[in-house]
């Protein structure tokens, strides 16, 4: 249960970067407390925010290393298909998770790379749309709702969209955490 927002920002000089925000909810059935460590991180040149596990966000965090992107590679989305998701696969095996077969773990990233915004389940789908800014988690309807309509900077944005889903959803909770890539 969280709230995850990335938002595309073109400045004044025609320069894109990536904003990428988070909350600090930590729930279960009966407690809901603020995370210490941030859902959203800088891995190179990526962006990576996380929901659903905090030990699947250990693992992209600390053992995973999104592969090169090859010379000339124009094509991200095949990228993210061919290369990124076959080495997330990977890395998440080779820590043992999820660590049963019979667990159902269904979780959710948003990757931000060259000015690319991707969102990635657990089914391994890669989506990539046709607007400028992704949301996930239980708070994400509210976070694109005020995206849509808000107006300012990236950073303003993603911290309006995550004091609407902390203000509408129970499961979103500051303090919120944001990187740029």
């Amino acid at each position: 249960m969280t709230c995850i927002v990335a938002i595309l920002d073109t400045n004044v000089d025609n320069k894109q970067k990536i904003i990428m925000g988070a909350d600090s909810s930590a729930v279960d059935e009966i407690i809901h407390t603020p995370h210490i460590a941030p859902k959203v991180f800088v891995k190179g040149e990526f962006g990576i925010g996380y929901c659903h596990s905090f030990r699947m966000g250990q693992i992209l965090e600390f053992w995973f290393t999104p592969p090169h992107i090859p010379e000339g590679e124009e094509n991200l989305m095949r990228y993210m298909v061919m290369d990124f998701i076959p080495e997330l696969k990977g890395a998440l095996a080779l820590q043992d998770y999820p660590n049963h077969e019979d667990e159902k773990t269904e979780w959710s990233l948003i990757v931000g790379v060259r000015g690319h915004i991707f969102t990635v389940e657990s089914d391994w789908h890669v989506g990539y749309d046709d607007i400028s800014y992704a949301s996930i988690g239980a708070g994400s309807s509210y976070a694109l709702g005020a995206i849509h309509a808000g107006e300012g900077d990236g950073f303003s944005l993603a911290k309006k969209a995550l004091e609407a889903a902390e203000i509408f959803c129970p499961y979103v909770l500051g303090p919120f955490h944001f990187i740029e890539v």
